[in-house]
């Protein structure tokens, strides 16, 4: 009889741990393009974001994150030396303001500090995420980047810092795969260059088609290597919240999960708002939200939650404050509205509605769900009818890999797939032979879970037993 009910045992549950989400702000951001010039891309944007997450009662729990100088060693992972020299070139003692040569991008004397500072700062956010200090974070930073192409700034930007985290991650972090996700009013027709024949990131964006810079319709795909990794999704000016979360749900998730991405990078460009000075989209703080926890739901999925989010585009102030809050309270919640950590908790089995064949129930089972990021851990304690206690426990990820499971007598290790938000496949094994196998399936509204566990008998019959757990 105990051997039965640790075999249709619940496994665990979903979710993703609360870690901390970090913050880059610095005031050498504030030096590009500073003073009364009337740009729209102003000093005035990274203050309003600051205040505005102050207001919002978030600033505080913010882990800050100090940023460093950009190597050129660094820049030239996606920049070429002589783009590089030339900016260093006009930039370097620059006075007054002038725009860069290579295209519409107004710069100052401040500008290749900020630049410089700006791509380096988003390195070191990468490298807190990936040494598991942060969970996520947002990288308040100017001058934005995703129009910089390997030679050439252009549309406000300087230097790709996106693009340059993606490829510092693969290079340094040994990180395979990586996602972006650009959601500026305007297409990254750089970052889309820098890896337009590349096939280890894929590029996803959604903008509008016809304005600036004229790039990004559905044809563009990627070529060679890259053939297929670039997703364009052309919005009608116009389009706001339940348009976009329809594209993210349809569109970028299917992508992702074919992709299936180490890394994910945000473009979070928020001229995409509800009355922007330079877009015509009309996404609000809650749509901003909608979308960063798609995302988030990717990350827990395939790359243990780690995302970093990068500023690009956002012009009208009151509107990117209010934004950039939404979208960082989400990151800091951790998706918290998703069925991922609805599902977390203590459970316990519902007697009357279990099935025990061959023996008298137990008196109580109990499970308590810890999430991880991209697994579950599992502490498991079983009273049965003979006043009898089984402790077990494990540590599992959602790979499909054997882990081991201490205290339990009749397996040895556990491996589990996810099937989608809502499913479970287990396979619960003894010496390395499968015992028995669960399919684990939780309501959709967290309070209940059904254990179908499967074993075949010494005849080769199939016995199929289901236990039904309440959520305490």
């Amino acid at each position: 009889m105990i051997q039965f009910l640790i075999l249709v045992i619940a496994l665990f549950g979903a979710g993703e741990l609360r870690a901390q989400t970090g913050l880059l702000f610095d005031d050498v951001y504030l030096k590009h393009i500073s003073g009364n010039t009337g740009h729209p891309e102003r000093p005035e944007r990274l203050t309003a974001i600051r205040d505005g997450l102050a207001k919002a009662g978030l600033l505080n729990d913010l882990v800050r994150i100090s940023p460093r100088r950009v190597t050129d060693q660094e820049l030239e992972l996606v920049h070429k030396p002589s783009y590089v020299a030339i900016v260093r070139r006009e930039l370097t003692n620059l006075q007054g303001v002038r725009e860069l040569s290579t295209g519409d991008t107004l710069v100052s004397s401040g500008s290749l500090e900020a630049a410089e500072f700006a791509a380096g700062g988003v390195l070191n956010v990468v490298d807190a995420v990936m040494a598991g200090k942060l969970k996520n974070a947002f990288a308040a930073v100017r001058p934005p980047g995703h129009h910089a192409t390997p030679d050439r700034g252009m549309g406000f930007c300087i230097f790709n810092n996106v693009a340059i985290a993606a490829r510092y991650l693969q290079k340094k972090h040994g990180i395979g795969r990586v996602l972006i996700v650009d959601w500026d009013y305007h297409h990254g027709n750089g970052t889309q260059d820098i890896f337009y024949n590349d096939g280890t990131v894929f590029y996803f964006s959604t903008h509008h088609y016809g304005a600036y810079p004229g790039t990004g319709s559905t044809s563009e795909t990627g070529e060679g290597p890259g053939a297929g990794k670039i997703l364009n999704v052309p919005m009608m000016p116009g389009a706001g919240d339940a348009e976009f979360l329809n594209v993210y749900e349809t569109k970028l998730v299917p992508a992702a999960r074919q992709f299936k991405p180490d890394f994910i990078l945000i473009s979070a460009g928020f001229d995409s708002m509800r009355r922007d000075l330079l877009g015509q989209f009309n996404i609000t703080p809650d749509g901003y939200a909608a979308m960063t926890r798609v995302v988030m739901k990717l990350a827990d999925e395939f790359s243990h939650g780690r995302v970093v989010s990068v500023l690009e585009g956002g012009y009208r102030l009151d509107g990117l404050a209010e934004s950039v809050a939404s979208h960082v309270k989400t990151l800091q919640a951790g998706g918290t509205t998703t069925a991922f950590d609805s599902q977390a908790g203590t459970w316990v089995i519902n007697i009357n509605k279990t099935q025990f064949p061959g023996g008298r129930p137990p008196k109580r089972q109990v499970t308590t769900i810890q999430a991880i990021p991209g697994g579950v851990k599992n502490v498991t304690d079983i009273v049965d009818a003979e006043g009898k206690t089984i402790h077990y426990e494990f540590t599992a990820m959602y790979d499909g890999k054997d882990y081991p499971v201490k205290g339990d007598p009749v397996r040895d290790a556990v491996s589990i797939k996810k099937v989608d938000d809502y499913n479970f496949d287990v396979a619960n094994k003894k010496g390395g032979k499968v015992v028995n196998t669960v399919r684990a399936s939780y309501a959709r509204d967290g309070k209940s879970r059904t254990m179908t566990t499967t074993t075949v008998n010494a005849k080769g019959e199939k016995i199929t037993a289901s236990t039904v757990w309440d959520r305490q």
